[in-house]
């Protein structure tokens, strides 16, 4: 725990939580816990917390700044995404992670007359490896031309659009083709999709 604070980890609590629950298992059968050792845990903890301060907030997201991204297929980077700024719009409007957005492919999609869902494979919170799905409508009831150009739904019918001609184009598999290739129509890797975001973030 004293290593934990100094190296300023704030999940200190969840750290020695896997902890006590491996020294339970360790135990020999039929032993208790000792009491002596969950006071201990309670006071390492307490003074952990001592001087933490409050959570490290984020800046905000300018999500209307998305229209000033190119509205270019071009990459940002060498070996990055395509379609940068829809990208971006895309992924934060379903909130996704670098690694689900690149791992995104066209038949993730399905679209009807006011809906787009995308199908995100399993993730670390999904126990069962079911995988989820979410759904959004349009937005262009916004008339400001900023707002229509940040429409989650048409955003992702461009796309899908693009994505399916271009790997057609290419001669690949349209349904496991990913939605935001790279140029050489391949998965961009999750470091890429990170320093592309990075690059949006400094542009």
């Amino acid at each position: 725990i004293a290593l934990l604070r100094e190296a300023n980890y704030r999940s200190v609590e969840g750290y020695m939580s896997v902890a006590r629950q491996q020294m339970i298992l360790r135990l020999p059968a039929g032993a208790h816990f000792p009491e002596s050792v969950q006071l201990h845990i309670k006071n390492a903890l307490r003074a952990a917390r001592r001087g933490r301060g409050p959570a490290w907030q984020a800046n905000e997201l300018p999500f209307e700044r998305f229209v000033e991204i190119p509205a270019s297929e071009d990459p940002m980077l060498l070996h990055g995404p395509m379609c940068v700024r829809r990208l971006a719009i895309t992924a934060s409007w379903w909130l996704l992670r670098e690694i689900e957005v690149a791992s995104l492919t066209i038949s993730s999609v399905t679209i009807t007359a006011d809906m787009a869902t995308l199908t995100l494979a399993a993730s670390k919170a999904d126990s069962e490896g079911k995988g989820t799905s979410r759904s959004l409508g349009c937005t262009c009831v916004d008339t400001r031309k900023v707002g229509s150009l940040l429409c989650p739904y048409h955003t992702v019918c461009e796309q899908l659009e693009w994505a399916t001609a271009r790997a057609k184009s290419l001669w690949l598999d349209a349904p496991t083709a990913p939605l935001f290739p790279t140029a050489a129509g391949g998965v961009a890797s999750k470091q890429l999709c990170t320093n592309t975001i990075v690059t949006i973030a400094e542009f």
